[in-house]
């Protein structure tokens, strides 16, 4: 009789031991797939519709896309193109080592790099950066709030090994919607095409080395203000539907992107 009491009673204790606290994975955000795409571009339009389907409807990614103007001179300048985008992705290019650039380009998480209709490819990666983000290392946070002004308030926290790092924060403003196109020459002559989520602007709010807090506010209408491009091929498309993504991106801005998050406009 005794043994058995002894036997609870350590039983008891153990059971009474205060349990280690498991911590909850941090919410990275959603995967980040990038499409470089033009309107000049016959292969085109099958990653365009991949985009807008499948991957825009998933809750896990937020894919975007980037419009390019290096096949404008085929006959159709694309309204959606940026400069600034044709040369994120040649840098893409140049700091990964690859030794050109193309359309349709899927670019998943600022790691792998894919023909962007090829659909298991992006899948797979997709997959394979969500394993990531529920594993992630000692990694760097961002926080972002918006305050009572309308200004949005980034806030930093640095890993625990604070390591060194060339972090850059961009904010990419993008169109939460569908743009219909008619295109009248070039090699999609006489189709009208749909994209989804075109991206209007990128900007880099700020450079970081993530050793050490970072915090610094920001006014979403005044960034808009300071974009540079022509205001009048674009007229009416920055009505409604916008929406802003910021994004922690290592390589100085070209590596694996590390957190995301959205924001409204």
């Amino acid at each position: 009789m005794s043994f058995f009491r002894s036997t609870v009673q350590i039983a008891l204790f153990f059971v009474l031991l205060p349990q280690p606290m498991l911590a909850e994975p941090q919410d990275r955000g959603p995967i980040i797939v990038e499409l470089y795409t033009s309107m000049g571009c016959s292969s085109c339009p099958p990653a365009d519709e991949f985009l807008g389907g499948e991957l825009k409807h998933r809750n896990d990614t937020l894919p975007l896309a980037f419009h390019v103007d290096y096949w404008d001179y085929l006959g159709w300048k694309d309204s959606l193109a940026q400069p600034e985008f044709t040369m994120r992705q040649r840098r893409y290019a140049r700091e990964h080592g690859k030794p050109s650039v193309y359309t349709p380009q899927m670019i998943v998480q600022g790691r792998d790099f894919l023909v962007g209709s090829d659909t298991d490819a992006v899948e797979k990666s997709i997959a394979a950066a969500k394993a990531l983000n529920s594993n992630p290392d000692d990694l760097p946070s961002l926080e972002v709030t918006r305050l009572e002004t309308g200004e949005i308030k980034i806030t930093g926290t640095p890993s625990e090994s604070q390591q060194k790092e060339a972090y850059i924060i961009h904010i990419f403003q993008y169109l939460d919607s569908d743009v219909s196109v008619r295109i009248e020459r070039g090699e999609n002559a006489n189709r009208r095409i749909t994209y989804s989520n075109p991206v209007m602007w990128v900007k880099k709010l700020a450079e970081w080395q993530g050793t050490e807090e970072f915090s610094q506010e920001f006014s979403l209408k005044q960034l808009e203000q300071h974009v540079n491009f022509n205001m009048s091929e674009r007229k009416g498309m920055f009505d409604t539907n916008k929406k802003g993504v910021i994004v922690l991106q290592t390589g100085h801005g070209y590596g694996p992107i590390i957190f995301t998050t959205t924001v409204d406009w």
